[in-house]
């Protein structure tokens, strides 16, 4: 919501006026979107990156990377990570919060009910992630050293993501 709100400010001169998260990721590109995501976060969370962030990076890069395999969206698939980790950020219903961020359909679908390609992949990202992996139907797919190797590579790209901004 923040990122949204800072993107249509009038300090950053758009013509006209972002009303979506995929407006606002082929206006910035998703590292810069990242970025901010990131910096606001830790700028909320008191200037240190939160086991909460480095755990909502690492889902939404494993959403990402078991999206772009399956041929879905992988850019949307990251921001389905986010999203879905916002009420974990904020500590408000994602309900709420998701009902005042504007996005599409299919993105609040796959965030809330699981729907489609995308949802699947947060539902097995949030499962892997948290241990449940008999949940994880993409285990199935691609087979358990590779999941395990996919969730590695995304841990580890949150924490080397998050380095730089350690005690910033």
């Amino acid at each position: 919501m923040r990122v949204l709100r800072a993107v249509n400010s009038a300090g950053v001169g758009l013509a006209n006026r972002v009303s979506s998260l995929r407006q606002a990721i082929v206006l910035l590109g998703r590292r810069n979107l990242l970025s901010w995501v990131m910096l606001m976060t830790l700028a909320s969370d008191g200037g240190g990156a939160s086991e909460s962030v480095q755990w909502a990076l690492a889902r939404a890069r494993l959403c990402e990377m078991l999206a772009g395999r399956s041929g879905a969206e992988a850019d949307a698939a990251f921001v389905v990570g986010l999203l879905a980790s916002m009420d974990l950020l904020i500590g408000a219903p994602l309900e709420q919060l998701l009902a005042e961020v504007p996005i599409e359909d299919y993105l609040r679908d796959a965030v809330l009910n699981r729907e489609g390609a995308l949802g699947s992949a947060l539902a097995d990202a949030t499962a892997y992630l948290s241990g449940a992996f008999d949940d994880v139907q993409a285990i199935e797919t691609y087979g358990p050293a590779a999941m395990r190797s996919l969730a590695l590579q995304a841990i580890t790209w949150a924490s080397r993501t998050l380095a730089p901004h350690e005690g910033a």
